[in-house]
């Protein structure tokens, strides 16, 4: 279980393309006391970004389409240009070194491979976080 207030005031972008995955993402997240904002693609999660900056972005790296790494290629470089810096979580199928070290290249800041732990999965997003959101 987690710490039902680990992500107190804290916004979350959750970027998962499978209803299930994504559903339980939110309620993991919810559970943690974040505002979570779900989106099921690339697109989806960019409009999401325009409306409200998270504190966190959570994103599985296997999207359709364009996918997790080039979704957070092109939110590191609008970052550069706004001078603003949004943690980011990639989730990924794909457990191991290289693939952590290939998400790390593209611009994450950590790697959690799945299937998550939640509780694992809360304590990463909160070390990332950080005091940022809470009030």
């Amino acid at each position: 279980m987690s710490d039902p207030e680990a992500l107190e005031g804290m916004r979350l972008l959750v970027v998962e393309d499978d209803a299930d995955g994504r559903e339980m993402l939110v309620m993991v997240f919810e559970r943690s006391g974040a505002t979570v904002t779900a989106a099921a693609a690339a697109g989806e999660a960019r409009e999401a970004m325009r409306r409200v900056t998270p504190d966190l972005l959570v994103c599985d790296i296997g999207l359709p389409g364009e996918d997790g790494y080039e979704l957070i290629r092109q939110v590191r470089a609008l970052e550069a240009e706004q001078g603003v810096r949004i943690p980011a979580l990639a989730l990924t199928a794909y457990p191991g070194p290289v693939h952590r070290d290939k998400a790390l290249a593209a611009g994450f800041d950590r790697q959690v491979s799945k299937p998550v732990v939640p509780a694992e999965l809360v304590a990463q997003a909160a070390l990332l976080a950080g005091p940022r959101g809470r009030p």
